[in-house]
């Protein structure tokens, strides 16, 4: 089947869920007290709309469960006996369960799921029809019908912002399942490394035997953690570098704009500042094997910063695609312009249209039958 016929072409639903919470005179409860929630309850608090209630299930109250951002929760069963009529906002990623749970209490609530609730108003049909002819070339480069499946289902989901079609497609082994392989001499470059999560995910894969990591974090608290867990560890020949991944070495001012932050070129107008390096002039001449890249829209720039390496060592490369609307573009079109000898794959790790990976794999890895 062509891509476009299977695209659909219809309003996202998030603008209608907001404007009925907006408008609501009822309790606006929210089920969840994770980082999910908080990303939800944020997104909401910036469109004037206001939780009332934090809840969770009974069986996870305990005294050390009792309150969450320093709001007291309660029991989502005591929420359907007390109100005649409410809202439920669905605050952790698995909605599927959540309505699930919320379907066997009772009827007396309307339940709503923010998808991916920093990216409002991603993209619209109108924007895949002006841009099919790329959209459809990237299609055409996917290797298999899973990865043609996630492109078209996550496409989709942004479009409606209704993301149950990734549902079933959602496998959470992230960066080192299928349809990469990992050997003992990786020399694997971490870019977006937070509190290490991804190294020791990396090591455990390898058996702790590997040639080289470099993992970069610009963030000081967490790369401050990272650093601190790394010691904790014991681990070996690993670089930890407080920078973030970029085109060039540079500082980079952000002025902070509702829940985005845009790059501005005055130092008076910034909010804060990143430092950022290549990993071309960071890792020199090693033999890079793995890179992977999770750095909230910025791996476009990261790539171009990474074209000696790749185009010298063909490692396999690992690249969220889902922070911008035309990540499904630029990112596998530049990667065919380093080399023509990747494969490409998409893989889906998470219930919402978060946490998609196009995954570059070498042919000479493929062929050896690596997949």
């Amino acid at each position: 089947m062509a891509m476009m016929d299977q695209i659909i072409d219809t309003a996202d639903r998030k603008f209608d869920d907001v404007k009925k919470l907006q408008e609501t005179t009822d309790p606006i409860v929210m089920y969840g007290a994770g980082s999910y929630a908080r990303d939800v309850t944020s997104f909401l608090d910036s469109h004037n709309v206001t939780i009332d209630e934090y809840c969770i299930d009974e069986s996870y109250l305990s005294p050390e469960q009792q309150a969450f951002d320093g709001t007291p929760l309660s029991s989502i069963e005591s929420a359907y006996q007390k109100h005649a009529h409410f809202n439920v906002v669905i605050g952790f990623n698995d909605y599927v369960k959540a309505r699930a749970t919320l379907g066997r209490l009772s009827d007396n609530a309307d339940v709503y799921f923010i998808d991916a609730p920093n990216q409002y108003g991603f993209f619209d049909h109108q924007y895949i029809q002006d841009n099919v002819e790329s959209f459809e070339e990237t299609f055409g480069w996917l290797a298999d019908e899973k990865s043609k499946e996630i492109f078209t289902a996550f496409i989709n989901a942004k479009i409606s912002g209704d993301p149950s079609g990734l549902y079933k497609l959602t496998d959470f082994n992230q960066y080192f399942g299928e349809p990469t392989k990992l050997s003992d001499r990786e020399y694997f470059v971490d870019c977006g490394g937070f509190d290490g999560d991804t190294v020791f995910s990396f090591v455990k894969n390898v058996n702790s035997t590997y040639g080289h990591i470099y993992t970069f974090e610009p963030d000081v608290a967490n790369y401050e953690k990272l650093v601190t867990a790394v010691k904790s560890k014991g681990l070996q020949n690993i670089d930890t570098i407080n920078a973030g991944c970029w085109s060039s070495a540079t500082t980079l001012r952000f002025s902070s704009n509702a829940n985005m932050a845009v790059i501005v070129s005055g130092e008076a107008d910034a909010d804060f500042s990143v430092p950022v390096t290549t990993i071309d002039e960071t890792v020199g001449d090693d033999p890079i094997t793995f890179i992977k890249m999770d750095i909230e829209g910025a791996e476009y720039e990261a790539l171009q910063g990474a074209a000696r390496t790749i185009t010298k060592n063909l490692p396999t490369l690992a690249i969220c695609a889902y922070h911008k609307p035309d990540d499904l573009i630029v990112l596998p079109q530049y990667i065919k312009q380093l080399s023509s000898d990747y494969t490409l794959y998409l893989r889906h790790h998470q219930y919402m249209s978060w946490e998609m990976v196009l995954y570059a794999i070498p042919k000479a890895k493929t062929e050896a039958g690596a997949l």
